[in-house]
């Protein structure tokens, strides 16, 4: 069962929750890589004094020991189509291996995460304190079939953070895009939460963390857009969406 309040988010783009009257000392930021968590997070660092709380890898499941009163976290997701395809153009945290797949390869291709490497390391030179394990199952650690149940698992996840008796804002990348003022108000009327003048969409740009597989990548890799995903790799990315979740968003598989 899902929360009730998720429904709203389709035609809200964002839920929020306060669940104590203690003041907001803290944030942290969780969601999928290419879903606006580091537009996000710029815009809570640059805008708030809010200390950023220690809650583990923003991309990785969340399994918080305990949820501190005082803490307010912010979950974002993106339309899976979009999101597909940036992650596929910036596969950052994944093995050499990965960078070197055509697009229809990069989605059927079991999942595992690494540190960001500090040389040209292949994939059978990944010792086992490179993985990232907050980046599989959380229940049996094994890798995730594909990146498609990847975001089926981390968007359950983000769901179920309504769960806890936590302060939350869940919103959708699209709202946050179009509505980065917005938010504001919400921080400041809903939390309490002083927020400076300049609390303004951020110009963000990421130099590329593994420009070293650029010698592996496919051909045309950067222009790779949503019209070029083929009939067969629609059918079998909409085969292994969570279409209810996707329902619950407001994102449509066809």
């Amino acid at each position: 069962m899902y929360p009730r309040e998720l429904y709203s988010l389709a035609d809200d783009g964002f839920i929020l929750r306060r669940k104590n009257d203690s003041a907001i000392t803290s944030y942290c930021v969780r969601g999928e890589r290419s879903s606006g968590t580091n537009f996000l997070d710029a815009l809570m660092a640059s805008g708030t004094d809010l200390d950023i709380a220690n809650m583990g890898w923003k991309h990785g499941f969340y399994r918080p020991t305990i949820q501190p009163p005082s803490m307010l976290v912010l979950g974002i997701i993106r339309h899976w189509k979009p999101w597909l395809v940036s992650m596929y153009r910036k596969p950052w945290h994944t093995s050499r291996n990965m960078h070197s797949k055509s697009f229809s390869d990069f989605i059927r291709e079991p999942w595992d995460s690494y540190m960001i490497p500090e040389g040209n390391l292949d994939d059978d030179r990944h010792r086992l304190g490179h993985v990232i394990f907050s980046d599989r199952d959380p229940l049996s650690l094994g890798r995730i079939p594909n990146v498609v149940q990847l975001r089926n698992m981390k968007n359950r996840n983000l769901f179920g953070i309504l769960n806890l008796d936590c302060n939350i804002i869940l919103m959708k990348y699209e709202w946050l895009n179009e509505n980065p003022s917005y938010l504001s108000t919400i921080l400041r009327n809903e939390f309490d939460i002083s927020v400076k003048a300049d609390f303004t969409p951020i110009d963000m740009r990421f130099a590329d963390k593994y420009d070293m597989f650029n010698d592996i990548r496919p051909e045309n890799v950067a222009n790779f857009c949503a019209d070029d995903i083929t009939d067969t790799d629609l059918n079998f990315i909409r085969w292994n969406l969570n279409a209810r979740q996707e329902g619950i968003l407001g994102y449509r598989l066809f």
